[in-house]
């Protein structure tokens, strides 16, 4: 989904996406690792958007139903993502590159510091929505997945799944 920036102005401009949408079902489709048991995902997306002179600024709430591989057992399990982000974007290289200029429009509307937040560079009319929450949703999945926090995992050397049954193995 491509939102152009001749669409924004200093009014925030509000924006709701819901498994209804197409672009965003492919999204999450590319980010499943696993099947829900036949449960039909649900997520939504609430985008805030406004620019203020040459900086586009993005606020997103996100609530995601993710089918996810556990790191150790390997078995399916629903990971529920609940997140909020914010971020910048210019087409104005100056902007980026002047570290006082980025202080200062990082304070404005989002209430972020310098320190919280990067702009990011666009090099067409246009965001790239789709492109945007795939990464952010990449950044807040964890890096090791667990179905739940005490998982035994698979024994290395039969594959006994330990969760359901000890292995018989002597180690």
């Amino acid at each position: 989904m491509k939102v152009y920036l001749y669409e924004l102005s200093a009014t925030p401009k509000h924006l709701h996406f819901s498994e209804q949408d197409a672009w965003l079902t492919e999204v999450v489709a590319a980010l499943q690792e696993s099947t829900l048991d036949g449960k039909k995902p649900a997520y939504s997306v609430d985008l805030e958007m406004r620019q203020l002179q040459e900086v586009v600024f993005l606020k997103s709430k996100l609530k995601l139903e993710l089918g996810l591989l556990c790191s150790r057992c390997a078995n399916n399990f629903e990971y529920d993502l609940k997140s909020s982000f914010q971020c910048m974007f210019t087409r104005d290289k100056t902007l980026c590159e002047q570290e006082e200029n980025v202080g200062i429009a990082h304070s404005e509307p989002t209430g972020a510091t310098g320190e919280d937040l990067e702009m990011e560079l666009l090099e067409k009319d246009f965001i790239e929505l789709a492109d945007v929450l795939k990464e952010q949703i990449y950044l807040k999945l964890p890096i090791q997945p667990l179905c739940k926090d005490d998982c035994k995992g698979i024994c290395p050397v039969c594959g006994q799944d330990q969760n359901t049954q000890p292995c018989q193995c002597h180690r």
